[in-house]
């Protein structure tokens, strides 16, 4: 992985977002990717809220959760490395709570069923960043279509700038997700990957719990059809629920 200096190689990708669009408009079809929720199966318990764990971790070391920190509320979490756990497809999760499923659900639909915090048993869906199983997924399903193709990797951030990198479709696992790395940028940078010819873009958003993929219909398809993934097409012009999310910057 090669630090590129002339960041201009990546103006086509602003040169190319609409007002409301998070990825280039210059693709035939679009999907977005679910971050993945999964089950903490050691939480017994499906009542109890992130929220009401908080208090009850500070009770337990002998913190007032109502004194030095009235704002707390953690909305959800996601446990340490190596909880059990089982994957729950937002599908699936949305029927056992009465909503409809549809390709714009984002996280708030499920706000609203828990609208002060999330059960404690459901650990994510991560926010801004491509979990590592799911990245090496996209690579599998994005090989056939990149072959040997060098790529490029973008991190734009609001206030530290822009970089670039390139480097072989492989590493990308380790690049949307650096947790066992050291974090190339700053927290909470917009990550964009692509290949030579610009035929496929990847996008993960610093505010959203899902994943953008533009290309060509038969890549778009490969997505929609992957038995692990859980994809869903959109139209990229829809603008995106990017408002303040009330789990923000209380997340393990």
């Amino acid at each position: 992985m090669d630090l590129i200096h002339d960041i201009t190689i990546a103006n086509w990708i602003k040169a190319n977002r609409g007002p409301t669009s998070p990825i280039p408009a210059l693709y035939t079809g679009y999907c977005k990717i679910f971050h993945p929720v999964y089950e903490d199966l050691s939480v017994a318990d499906r009542t109890i809220t992130w929220d009401q764990d908080a208090k009850k971790s500070l009770a337990l070391r002998g913190k007032d959760y109502s004194e030095g920190v009235p704002e707390l509320t953690l909305a959800r979490g996601f446990p340490e490395p190596g909880f059990p756990r089982r994957r729950i497809p937002w599908r699936r999760l949305a029927e056992r709570y009465g909503l409809e499923f549809h390709p714009e659900m984002d996280e708030w639909a499920f706000h609203r069923i828990f609208p002060r915090s999330w059960p404690r048993y459901l650990a994510g869906p991560t926010q801004g960043t491509l979990e590592r199983d799911s990245a090496r997924r996209v690579v599998e399903v994005l090989r056939p279509f990149t072959r040997d193709q060098v790529c490029y990797f973008l991190f734009e951030t609001v206030f530290e700038g822009s970089a670039v990198y390139e480097a072989a479709l492989d590493e990308a696992p380790e690049i949307a997700d650096p947790t066992d790395a050291p974090r190339l940028t700053p927290k909470g940078a917009t990550l964009y990957w692509w290949p030579a010819d610009r035929s496929w873009c990847v996008c993960t958003n610093r505010d959203l719990v899902y994943t953008f993929v533009g290309g060509p219909p038969t890549l778009i398809d490969a997505f929609l059809d992957d038995p692990i993934l859980e994809c869903v097409p959109v139209d990229p012009l829809l603008s995106p629920r990017s408002g303040d999310d009330p789990g923000r910057g209380h997340q393990p």
